[in-house]
């Protein structure tokens, strides 16, 4: 059955290769800690991908969103990210996401990713959202293969 399941998510990722676009460098850094928990919440939840993007929301702007991919019914273009835990992105917020640190942190008896983007110059007083500095990102075409 896992052999069964392999060769299925595979597959799909493999379509989502064919419709994603994928850039030479990786833009998106991951700690050991970040990738051991998305590569487990991927098996418990038998997704074959992660979506990571922005919605505008809160009190300074932007928030980051994950959901888990079902296959490539997405309708954006997405960019794969990483190469060691299928994380896509949306080609149009790749550069507001360029260069971002995603890490895995426990505080006190709190667990969570821990979003470090180095294009964000203010978030609100609850961390929940983000404001961007325009200057810092390019546009999307200039991040094309």
């Amino acid at each position: 059955m896992r052999a069964s399941l392999n060769v299925l998510v595979d597959a799909i990722i493999c379509r989502m290769t064919q419709v994603a676009t994928h850039i030479p460098q990786e833009p998106l850094e991951c700690s050991d800690a970040a990738v051991k928990h998305l590569r487990g919440r991927l098996e418990a939840a038998g997704a074959p991908a992660i979506k990571l993007g922005l919605v505008e929301s809160g009190c300074s702007g932007y928030m980051y969103e994950l959901d888990f991919m079902e296959g490539d019914g997405d309708a954006s273009p997405l960019v794969q990210v990483r190469s060691d835990v299928p994380i896509f992105v949306p080609r149009s917020q790749l550069p507001m996401l360029q260069g971002t640190r995603v890490d895995y942190v426990t505080e006190g008896l709190n667990a969570m990713l821990k979003f470090e983007n180095p294009r964000a110059e203010a978030s609100c007083g609850c961390g929940e959202s983000f404001a961007l500095n325009a200057d810092t990102i390019e546009s999307p075409s200039s991040n094309a293969d």
